[in-house]
């Protein structure tokens, strides 16, 4: 009874093994998921604007958020948003293909009146935007930056 037992376990531990290292969830050997042939991929390089008198580490994004077109953006009905970091630069959306708007936002964080003079509207913690125009093909990748003013 004892030896039936052990073969069970040694049976079952050998069948979980073997399903466990057999199986591929992403079959072109990649760790990115596979590109759906009917859709694009919108890759924002976020990149933050260089401000003169402004140290690197007192500008960050803050906003980064799609439209269908320029009036969605301008009204604030975006589809899609990323929540933007100031440790990731790129950011990647699957779209159909099209026209697409994106806006991406960066803020100030200086001290006194730098932000003011650096351009950012109401001084500390203003915003300043940019709105890009961007064109989605099917199996392709598109890369773009924000450019700020």
């Amino acid at each position: 009874m004892n030896k039936i037992i052990q073969f069970g376990k040694c049976l079952i531990l050998g069948l979980s093994a073997m399903i466990l290292f057999s199986c591929d969830d992403n079959p072109n050997g990649t760790d990115k998921p596979p590109v759906d042939p009917t859709t694009g991929i919108l890759e924002v390089d976020f990149k933050l604007p260089p401000i003169q008198f402004l140290p690197d580490s007192r500008i960050h994004r803050v906003e980064l958020c799609l439209g269908y077109n320029e009036d969605s953006i301008y009204r604030s009905l975006f589809f899609d948003c990323a929540n933007p970091s100031d440790l990731l630069q790129a950011y990647t959306f699957n779209l159909a293909p099209g026209i697409y708007y994106y806006q991406a936002g960066v803020s100030c964080s200086a001290q006194g009146d730098s932000c003011g003079w650096a351009g950012f509207p109401g001084g500390r913690y203003g915003i300043r935007y940019s709105v890009t125009r961007v064109e989605i093909k099917a199996g392709e990748k598109t890369t773009s930056s924000p450019g700020f003013q």
